[in-house]
């Protein structure tokens, strides 16, 4: 909402035009990254700092809105999202060919690309009322949409923390092109492969960020098993006579089997309980978006059967839209991971 009359409202032409500009660029850089770093930080940041540096360019001595730096953003940041959606799940075609000799026709891009898209907009018009629980109720952090939301008040008040930002920008810029350039493979601790203890280090500022973000309790858990997946199970496996590649196929599995596990405890005893709560503002609400549900919904459901997804498996693909909405809104509020690709 704005906070007085004088304030312009932020959806403009302007801003749509750069949120799909930087939308389709994070499209292809965050591709890259996923596949780079099998996982995706938030592009909110880079989304927040581009939209409001080029809004600055085009109105020059006019006060910045800050509304429209947040819709051209939010806009970017889809782009990237939808990359991980893409990059976490069509690559396995490619490795179910290659390991298990299949001979899997690979999708129609025309036709991912509308999938995509329509997916997407349901995503979307399911998220909107979720707000109303989990942040307007719940109040739960969101890390990087609290980063975010940060670096525009910065924009607005400028001063030496924007500065001291945008310089930590350039020279982790500068540092990953270096890395590129000269040792794009890392570095390799060779003195502990005796023990059967691979390490390699790829020094990675977006992956150094990202633990800042996170805070202490998610970014001690991930890194927790990272350190019990590859410096403990793994030499442990490869002592007991496995090879390197099924030992770690082994690890990667029991964390998916983790990540799994607990997804289904959490929709067991936190969504199927509060299951009316959660969904009611989105019921209550007739706004455009309520109105717009149902076309969504029938437009997926028809998009799947015109690619010959079997009926049922159809159904199940929208409904659990439904579900993996809320789940990833509760887990990204408070985790800011949202492993939804294990998930589906």
């Amino acid at each position: 909402m704005l906070n007085s009359k004088d304030e312009k409202a932020g959806f403009t032409l302007r801003a749509a035009v750069i949120a799909v500009a930087l939308s389709l660029f994070l499209l292809a850089s965050s591709s890259y990254i996923a596949i780079k770093i099998g996982a995706l930080p938030w592009p909110i940041i880079f989304s927040v700092i581009v939209s409001g540096g080029i809004i600055k360019l085009l109105t020059r001595s006019q006060r910045l809105n800050i509304h429209e730096i947040n819709v051209a953003q939010a806009g970017a940041s889809i782009g990237g999202l939808i990359a991980a959606g893409i990059v976490f799940t069509v690559p396995g075609i490619i490795y179910l060919n290659q390991t298990r000799d299949l001979d899997i026709t690979w999708p129609n891009p025309y036709l991912l690309g509308l999938l995509t898209v329509v997916a997407g907009l349901l995503g979307i018009l399911l998220s909107v009322p979720l707000k109303y629980t989990f942040v307007d109720e719940e109040q739960l952090p969101y890390p990087a949409g609290t980063a975010g939301a940060e670096l525009l008040k910065l924009g607005q008040t400028g001063g030496r923390q924007l500065f001291f930002i945008l310089m930590c920008g350039a020279a982790a810029a500068l540092f990953a092109l270096v890395r590129e350039i000269y040792f794009p493979a890392g570095f390799t601790l060779a003195g502990l492969t005796f023990l059967g203890i691979y390490v390699a280090i790829l020094p990675l500022p977006i992956a150094v960020s990202g633990g800042y973000i996170l805070g202490k309790r998610t970014g001690l858990a991930w890194f927790g098993g990272a350190v019990i997946g590859w410096l403990i199970l793994i030499p442990l496996l490869t002592q007991r006579g496995f090879t390197r590649e099924p030992a770690e196929g082994i690890v990667e599995n029991l964390g998916m089997g983790i990540v799994l596990g607990a997804g289904i405890g959490f929709f067991a005893s936190y969504i199927i309980p509060r299951i009316r709560r959660i969904f009611a503002p989105m019921l209550k609400s007739r706004g455009i978006y309520f109105r717009l549900l149902p076309l969504i919904v029938l437009l997926s459901l028809a998009g799947l059967l015109f690619i010959g997804v079997p009926f049922w498996a159809s159904t199940i693909a929208v409904l659990g839209v439904f579900i993996m909405v809320a789940v990833a809104a509760r887990m990204t509020g408070e985790t800011n991971i949202d492993p939804l690709e294990q998930f589906g």
